[in-house]
């Protein structure tokens, strides 16, 4: 049975090309430090980009881990001051709960729980980033979230304002 995401889980995703941000994210790092470097501008840090790389070698996973990069990326990068952020961050968890319900077809629900898992931790690797995905848990805490439809395609993407 898959697990649910309710309340505080590693989260965060989609498109951040945020390095250009100078802004603080409330927990003492700017928004870009907290990015990292992404050279490629594909929304995901060059080291998960690599950490990726070593967990698989198949296309159709790769591309789901990317996705879950882009979505736990996103949870470390927002502003969690904005007046919207309990909106945004409600948007975001939502998203993290579809990639984790939702595994690409054919990969075992153990093995994506895992890799999902991994890819949640190269991203919130340091103190703040951490600290990040604990103001998104704050932020949604109390508010329920609808079961996704696998069957259908993704919500268009969060993208936070830089």
């Amino acid at each position: 049975m898959r697990r649910r995401f309710i309340g505080c889980v590693l989260v965060a995703a989609l498109s951040v090309t945020a390095l250009a941000c100078t802004d603080s994210s409330g927990n003492g790092e700017s928004r870009s430090s907290l990015a990292g470097a992404d050279v490629d501008g594909n929304g995901v840090r060059d080291d998960v980009d690599a950490k990726v790389g070593q967990l698989t070698s198949d296309p159709a996973v790769a591309a789901y881990l990317l996705a879950v990069a882009r979505n736990q990326q996103q949870v470390v990068t927002f502003d969690t001051g904005a007046p919207d952020a309990a909106d945004t961050a409600f948007a975001l968890a939502s998203e993290t709960d579809r990639l984790i319900s939702c595994p690409p077809a054919g990969i075992d629900d153990d093995r994506a729980d895992a890799l999902f898992d991994q890819v949640a931790r190269a991203v919130a690797n340091t103190p703040s980033r951490e600290a990040q995905v604990d103001e998104l848990g704050a932020l949604i805490d109390g508010r329920s979230f609808y079961l996704p439809r696998c069957d259908q395609p993704a919500p268009t993407p969060v993208t936070p304002p830089t």
